[in-house]
C-alpha cells in the first residue's frame, strides 16, 4: 500500500495527471471522461478513502 497515489509506478494515474509521458496508455480514454488531468486527480483524491490506524507499517516508501 502507499499514502501518495504519484509513488504507485505501476498504474496510469501518473500519465492521467500529466507527470509522466509513456505510450501505454490510451490518452483518448482519459477525455471521454475528464476534461483535464487535473480534474481527474480531483476525482480520484475525493475519492480516496482513509484507510484504518495501523495499516501505516505496509506503505511503499
Amino acid at each position: 500500500m502507499i499514502k501518495d497515489l504519484r509513488l504507485w509506478s505501476f498504474s496510469n494515474y501518473l500519465e492521467f495527471i500529466g507527470f509522466r509521458k509513456e505510450s501505454l496508455y490510451d490518452p483518448d480514454f482519459l477525455k471521454k471522461f475528464f476534461v483535464t488531468g487535473k480534474e481527474y486527480e480531483e476525482f480520484v483524491l475525493d475519492y480516496a478513502v482513509e484507510l484504518p490506524m495501523g495499516l501505516e507499517r505496509y506503505f511503499l516508501k
